[in-house]
C-alpha cells in the first residue's frame, strides 16, 4: 500500500512534468484524478509545466476500515518544485507540507481517491 502511494507521488510529477493527464491512470482514481487532471489542463492552456522531485515522506496511518475498502493516510512531505513558463524556469520553492490521502484497492493495487493538502 505505501509503495503504491509513492508510485503515485511519482507518476503525479511525471503527469505535471509532461502535461499529460492519462500519466494519472494506473494510481488516481475518482475525485482526486479528476481534480489532479483539471489542474494539468490548466497550467498546459497557460503553457506551464512543473517539476517536482519529492525528498521526504513521513507516513502515517490515520484509518483502515475494518472492510478493506479504504485506507487513509497522513503523509508530512518535503518536495521541491520547480514552475516553467514555456519551458523557461521561473520559480523554484522548497515545501513542507501535509497531505492527507485515502487510497482504495484495485484488482492489483491501491489507487489515490482521496489527496488533499491539509494546514498544519
Amino acid at each position: 500500500m505505501v509503495r503504491d502511494y509513492l508510485a503515485a507521488w511519482q507518476s503525479l510529477g511525471r503527469a505535471l512534468h509532461e502535461n499529460n493527464p492519462s500519466l494519472l491512470d494506473a494510481d488516481f482514481t475518482s475525485i482526486a484524478r479528476e481534480k489532479l487532471s483539471d489542474t494539468i489542463e490548466d497550467q498546459q492552456k497557460l503553457g506551464l509545466k512543473t517539476l517536482y522531485q519529492d525528498r521526504k515522506h513521513d507516513i502515517s496511518l490515520v484509518f483502515y476500515s475494518p472492510e478493506g475498502l479504504s485506507i487513509e493516510l497522513l503523509d508530512t512531505v518535503e518536495y521541491d518544485v520547480q514552475l516553467l513558463d514555456h519551458d523557461k524556469l521561473q520559480a523554484t520553492q522548497q515545501v513542507r507540507t501535509q497531505y492527507l490521502a485515502v487510497l482504495t484497492p484495485t484488482e492489483v493495487r491501491w489507487k489515490v481517491r482521496i489527496f488533499q493538502s491539509v494546514p498544519k
